[in-house]
């Protein structure tokens, strides 16, 4: 399948955005190739999702995407504030979105950034259209996986949790809480009918 260029009106998307089905895993993301990833020796055993949020100034993906270009750091997926979803590092590979690339949460994970900014100013909060967007996301690979659908704050356990709870140690003090409102979250993921792949193609197609 041919790769297409997304063009949307600002050059850094047509740099950095890509539509290619070969990479994608979730059907409706669009692709932007991160730099610093892990090929794991056998399948992963992905067992719980870790929520990132940007907390700078920047109000769109690029900042995040050319970081991730560029390297250490890494995510799966990013949303930004309109609900765009694309993913950076295929689910199969291992990103660096906690601790080091050799961690064992980096290994059991799937890392998704949210474009939000927080700290020290302006602080806002995810849009509804994110928050939608993500929840989709996050049910499709709960489906996926059999991650069960909660918001488990103890580190290295099944569930959906926040890089501060899964890396208190970390000086990531505010990623993503307090912007993250968790009880809406999790509800929100609770109530998605999560679509087979035929679906979500059928409806990416209409």
């Amino acid at each position: 399948m041919k790769r297409w260029r997304v063009i949307m009106g600002q050059p850094w998307e047509d740099r950095l955005l890509q539509v290619d089905m070969r990479r994608v895993d979730y059907p409706s993301a669009l692709w932007s190739p991160a730099a610093n990833f892990r090929i794991p020796p056998g399948r992963r055993n992905i067992r719980y999702v870790i929520i990132h949020i940007t907390g700078g100034p920047a109000l769109t993906e690029r900042n995040a995407l050319n970081t991730f270009r560029a390297g250490p750091a890494s995510a799966h997926y990013v949303v930004n504030r309109e609900g765009r979803v694309v993913q950076t590092v295929r689910e199969a590979h291992i990103a660096n979105h906690v601790d080091n690339i050799h961690s064992q949460t980096n290994r059991e994970s799937i890392g998704i950034e949210h474009v939000n900014p927080w700290d020290p100013n302006p602080r806002t909060y995810p849009t509804d259209a994110q928050y939608m967007a993500s929840a989709r996301l996050v049910a499709w690979l709960c489906h996926r996986y059999g991650i069960p659908v909660r918001h488990e704050t103890a580190p290295h356990t099944a569930g959906i949790r926040g890089h501060i709870e899964e890396a208190p140690h970390s000086g990531h003090r505010t990623c993503p809480n307090p912007a993250w409102n968790w009880d809406l979250y999790i509800d929100l993921v609770r109530s998605i009918r999560v679509e087979t792949f035929d679906e979500m193609i059928g409806a990416l197609a209409r």
